[in-house]
């Protein structure tokens, strides 16, 4: 058996091996004992010897929602079909299938998505998406950015000064009071 790969006679059956990465056309013809040569056969194969890659990922940084939406793009050169599986905090993956996000409820603290995707030969690629979740109202960082801190401080400091200022004035009407000697 004779092949030729992208027009050019690569290799007979006991010398073949695996051409590079890429698309290729790939003819091939037999001769019998009889030294008969059939017409050659053409077909497309790809050769697919990378993985996918991850072009964007997210979301990153500090949540203020305890549902999120995680979603990733990646791509491949040659492979038309990306599966994707995926798990949070170290926990058993799920098979995603095709779908390139993931709905989740997650409590306050940090968090890790490892996300991986695979291509049709079986190369894989994995990304890990970091955020933290802050659902606390008086947090820094949570959903009113501390209003509500501040508001409290603000609240208790005002009335410390109210107390502070109500019993001055006592002090002064029972220092102008005649029964306070």
């Amino acid at each position: 058996m004779d092949i030729v790969v992208n027009e050019q006679i690569f290799a007979t059956h006991d010398n073949f091996r695996a051409v590079h990465h890429g698309r290729h056309s790939l003819s091939f013809r037999s001769t019998d004992v009889a030294g008969l040569t059939e017409a050659a056969d053409t077909t497309s194969v790809r050769v697919d010897t990378s993985p996918p890659r991850f072009v964007s990922v997210g979301p990153g940084g500090i949540l203020t929602n305890a549902d999120v939406s995680v979603s990733w793009t990646a791509i491949d050169d040659v492979a038309g079909n990306l599966t994707y599986n995926a798990s949070v905090d170290g926990a058993a993956t799920v098979s995603l299938g095709t779908v390139d996000r993931w709905s989740l409820f997650l409590p306050d603290g940090k968090h890790e998505v490892r996300v991986e995707a695979t291509d049709d030969a079986g190369n894989v690629a994995v990304d890990v998406i970091a955020f933290r979740v802050d659902t606390n109202p008086f947090s820094l960082s949570g959903p009113f950015q501390g209003i509500p801190t501040y508001l409290l401080i603000e609240l208790l400091a005002g009335l410390a000064a109210y107390g502070y200022l109500r019993r001055r004035r006592r002090r002064r009407t029972m220092r102008a009071s005649p029964h306070y000697r």
